[in-house]
C-alpha cells in the first residue's frame, strides 16, 4: 500500500518512471525536479527580498529550467549517465559556487547545501560507474577552497543588509532542504516496500515450489516427513497409510508415459478430496505411491477411510487406460513407535496387500 503522501501511480510513473527501473533513477529523477523547484524559489526570494544582482537571478532561473531538460533526457531518452555527470558539475562546480559568492558564502546556507551535494554526488557516480578518484577529491575540496577564498577575498562575497534576511534565508532554506529529505525518503520507502513485498512473493513462491509436486500439486515427500516429525511428538492419535497404484509400470509400458501420468493426477484428485473432507494431510511419496496422515480417534475410522478411498479409485474411468486400482498399507502409532518406524510398518502391510492380490487394505495391528 502506499503511503498517504505518495504522489498517484500515473503521475508518478510519469515523472520519475516505472517501477522496472532502480530504486536511484526514482531518487535522482525526484531530486532533478525538486532542484529545479529549489532554485525557482530561491531567484523569486532573491527578487523579493535580497539586493542581489538580476544577473544572478536570471541565471539562477536558467538553472531552474536546465534541470528540466536533464529530467527530459534522463527520463525519456534512457541518457541517465551522462545527465547525471552533467548534474554533477553543474551544481558542484557552477550552481553552488555561483550561490556561494552571491549569497552571504559560509556564512549564508551554501555551506550545508555544499556538503550534501558532495556526498550525494559521490553516490551519483558510484551508481553510474563514473567514480573516479581525482573527480572525487575536487568535490571534496571544493568546500574548503571556497571558504580559503573567502578568506581571501571578503569583498567579493555579496553579504545580508539586514539580520532578517540572514533569518528569512536560512529558514526558507532550511524548509527546502526538508522538503528535498521527505522527498527521497518517499521514494526510497515506498520502493523498499515494494522490493520486500516482491521478495516475500518470491520467497513464498520458492517455498511451495520446493513443498509441492509439480504433478499431482500436492505436497512432496520432504514437506510431509518434515511435518510428521513435528506433529510426532505432539500427537498420539497418528495413524499412517501408504498407498500404491497397483500395476502402475504396465500402464506407463502399455499406455506411455502421459497416460501414467494422467492416472496420477486423477488419483491424487479423488484421494485428496476424501482426505480432505477427514482432515487427513495427503502426499506424494514418490513414483506411484502416496502417503497420508490421519488423525482419527480409533484404528477403525482410520481402516474405514482407506477402504472408501480404495472404492472410489475404483470407480475412476481413463481415457488412454483401463480401470485403475490402489493397495493401502495402514498402521497406527504404538507407544514406543519413531516416525520411522511407523512409516515401515506401514508399508509393510503395504506389501501385504500386494501379495494378497492387490485391490485391498491390509493394516498391521497394535502390538
Amino acid at each position: 500500500m502506499d503511503r498517504p503522501f505518495s504522489l498517484p501511480p500515473r503521475l508518478r510513473h510519469y515523472l520519475l518512471g516505472s517501477d522496472n527501473l532502480p530504486l536511484f533513477y526514482q531518487v535522482h529523477h525526484t531530486l532533478l525536479l525538486l532542484t529545479c523547484v529549489f532554485l525557482a524559489i530561491s531567484a523569486t526570494f532573491n527578487f523579493a527580498y535580497l539586493d542581489i544582482p538580476f544577473i544572478y537571478n536570471w541565471i539562477l532561473l536558467a538553472n531552474s529550467l536546465m534541470q528540466i531538460v536533464l529530467w527530459y533526457f534522463s527520463r525519456y531518452k534512457q541518457q541517465f549517465k551522462r545527465m547525471a555527470i552533467i548534474y554533477v558539475f553543474n551544481i558542484l562546480f557552477v550552481s553552488l559556487p555561483l550561490n556561494w559568492f552571491m549569497d552571504a558564502g559560509s556564512y549564508g546556507p551554501t555551506l550545508a547545501f555544499t556538503y550534501i551535494a558532495v556526498i550525494y554526488c559521490t553516490v551519483v557516480l558510484y551508481e553510474i560507474n563514473y567514480f573516479r578518484l581525482p573527480i572525487v577529491f575536487m568535490m571534496v575540496a571544493q568546500p574548503l577552497v571556497l571558504i580559503q577564498i573567502e578568506h581571501i577575498h571578503p569583498s567579493w562575497i555579496l553579504t545580508y543588509t539586514q539580520p532578517e534576511q540572514r533569518y528569512e534565508d536560512i529558514m526558507i532554506c532550511n524548509l527546502i532542504s526538508l522538503m528535498l529529505m521527505i522527498a527521497m525518503m518517499g521514494v526510497y520507502s515506498r520502493k523498499l516496500n515494494h522490493e520486500i513485498n516482491r521478495a516475500n512473493q518470491y520467497a513464498r513462491r520458492l517455498k511451495q515450489i520446493s513443498e509441492t509436486d509439480s504433478l499431482t500439486q500436492l505436497k512432496n515427500r520432504s514437506f510431509i516427513l518434515d511435518i510428521f516429525r513435528k506433529i510426532f511428538t505432539t500427537s498420539y492419535h497418528l495413524h499412517v497409510l501408504v498407498v500404491d497404484i497397483d500395476h502402475f509400470k504396465h500402464i506407463n509400458d502399455s499406455y506411455g508415459h502421459s497416460s501414467g501420468d494422467q492416472v496420477l493426477v486423477q488419483v491424487a484428485a479423488c484421494m485428496q478430496k476424501y482426505c480432505h473432507q477427514h482432515g487427513a494431510l495427503l502426499s506424494r511419496y514418490g513414483g506411484e505411491e502416496f502417503i497420508i496422515i490421519a488423525f482419527f480417534q480409533t484404528f477403525a475410522q482410520t481402516v474405514d477411510l482407506a477402504d472408501h478411498l480404495r472404492r472410489q479409485v475404483a470407480t475412476l474411468s481413463f481415457s488412454h487406460c483401463e480401470n485403475v486400482t490402489i493397495s493401502i498399507g495402514v498402521a497406527q502409532r504404538e507407544k514406543h513407535d519413531s516416525h520411522h518406524q511407523l512409516i515401515k510398518r506401514a508399508d509393510q502391510a503395504l506389501y501385504q496387500a500386494k501379495r494378497h492380490g492387490r485391490n485391498r487394505v491390509c493394516v498391521t495391528p497394535a502390538s
